[in-house]
Protein backbone atom coordinates (compact mmCIF):
# COMPACT_ATOMS: atom_id res chain seq x y z
CA UNK A 1 0.00 0.00 0.00
CA UNK A 2 1.49 3.60 -0.62
CA UNK A 3 1.42 6.14 1.92
CA UNK A 4 1.52 9.53 1.29
CA UNK A 5 3.79 12.17 3.06
CA UNK A 6 2.40 15.41 3.68
CA UNK A 7 4.37 18.22 3.14
CA UNK A 8 4.54 22.09 3.76
CA UNK A 9 1.86 22.37 0.98
CA UNK A 10 -1.78 22.30 1.54
CA UNK A 11 -3.00 19.07 -0.67
CA UNK A 12 -4.73 15.73 0.77
CA UNK A 13 -4.62 13.34 -1.98
CA UNK A 14 -7.01 11.66 -3.53
CA UNK A 15 -9.21 9.27 -1.01
CA UNK A 16 -10.09 6.64 -3.13
CA UNK A 17 -6.28 5.15 -3.34
CA UNK A 18 -6.81 4.64 0.31
CA UNK A 19 -6.82 1.60 1.90
CA UNK A 20 -7.69 0.81 5.97
CA UNK A 21 -8.90 4.92 5.54
CA UNK A 22 -4.96 5.45 5.72
CA UNK A 23 -4.82 8.89 3.42
CA UNK A 24 -1.56 10.25 4.62
CA UNK A 25 1.07 10.78 7.38
CA UNK A 26 3.16 13.10 8.58
CA UNK A 27 1.93 17.33 8.31
CA UNK A 28 1.05 19.56 10.80
CA UNK A 29 -2.43 20.52 12.78
CA UNK A 30 -2.74 23.99 11.83
CA UNK A 31 -6.19 24.96 11.35
CA UNK A 32 -5.57 25.64 7.85
CA UNK A 33 -4.86 21.99 7.22
CA UNK A 34 -7.74 21.06 9.94
CA UNK A 35 -10.19 22.81 8.00
CA UNK A 36 -9.03 21.48 4.84
CA UNK A 37 -9.14 17.83 6.19
CA UNK A 38 -12.66 18.23 7.17
CA UNK A 39 -13.80 19.89 3.82
CA UNK A 40 -12.52 17.12 2.14
CA UNK A 41 -14.07 14.56 4.33
CA UNK A 42 -10.94 13.38 6.20
CA UNK A 43 -10.58 13.07 10.18
CA UNK A 44 -7.02 13.79 10.79
CA UNK A 45 -5.47 11.14 13.69
CA UNK A 46 -3.05 12.45 16.11
CA UNK A 47 -0.50 10.34 17.57
CA UNK A 48 2.79 10.91 19.52
CA UNK A 49 6.26 9.26 18.40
Amino acid sequence: MPVYVLGDELVFPPVDGAEDGLVAVGGDLSTERLLLAYKSGLFPWYEEG
